[in-house]
């Protein structure tokens, strides 16, 4: 999606697996690992690893749910 910050931090960068899906305006800061299937909601600040299939939300990002068949093909 569209403006999405991907920022380094303490010598490291993010790192997005597979069919991830990354919000606009999202900020990905430092060495962290965006899980598989994962969601980040817009506008979230990520500073943490988030797990394969989760959903991410807030500032900071914190799980607010699961990923489904029916929330993932929004």
């Amino acid at each position: 999606y569209r403006n999405v910050t991907f920022g380094g931090k303490d010598g490291g960068a993010p790192y997005v697996k597979e069919l991830a899906k990354i919000c606009s305006h999202a900020i990905l800061l430092g060495p962290i690992v965006i899980g598989r299937k994962s969601i980040i909601a817009p506008g979230s600040v990520v500073i943490h690893d988030v797990p394969d299939e989760k959903i991410v939300s807030g500032i900071p990002a914190k799980v607010i749910g699961e990923v489904s068949e029916k929330n993932y093909n929004f």
